[in-house]
């Protein structure tokens, strides 16, 4: 399905993680290497993409790929943070990972994941360049249908 949340880009990462009320998050978060790109309240749609196992390249392509029309991009931290205050049970079932921020942190490239279990809800980062196991889900956003036409 097609899930529909808000991002505030006003909000600092600080504030934007805060919001998600994650019992963790990695302190390597922060807003020189994860900057929040955009303006005021947007509304985005999300999808979750489940490839099995697979490269985070593969997983870019096969989400640039699912609507021609209607493109959809891996997420970038803002919308995963959005989407993990919006729907903050999703991780629990599945990883939600973002690939469409990227930076190095202790020597290696890493994205952000939501994930989780019945008793705890977690931010962090994972190694980018592994294979990501088939349990992952991949996030991809687009403006909504309504900003998207103005």
């Amino acid at each position: 399905g097609i899930y529909r949340f808000d991002v505030d880009f006003g909000m600092s990462l600080v504030g934007m993680i805060e919001e998600g009320r994650y019992d963790w998050s990695d302190p390597a978060f922060a807003s020189d290497r994860f900057p929040t790109v955009g303006k005021g309240f947007v509304e985005f749609e999300g999808k979750l993409f489940d490839f099995g196992t697979v490269s985070s390249d593969v997983a870019e392509e096969r989400i640039k790929k699912a609507d021609w029309e209607r493109p959809w991009a891996s997420s970038p931290i803002a919308p995963l943070l959005g989407f993990g205050a919006a729907f903050p049970d999703v991780q629990r079932s599945n990883p939600v990972v973002g690939l469409g921020s990227v930076a190095w942190v202790d020597g290696r490239l890493r994205s952000p994941c939501l994930n989780g279990n019945d008793a705890r809800r977690d931010l962090n980062l994972y190694w980018r360049i592994s294979i990501w196991k088939d349990l992952c889900r991949f996030l991809a956003v687009r403006l909504a249908v309504a900003q998207a036409t103005t």
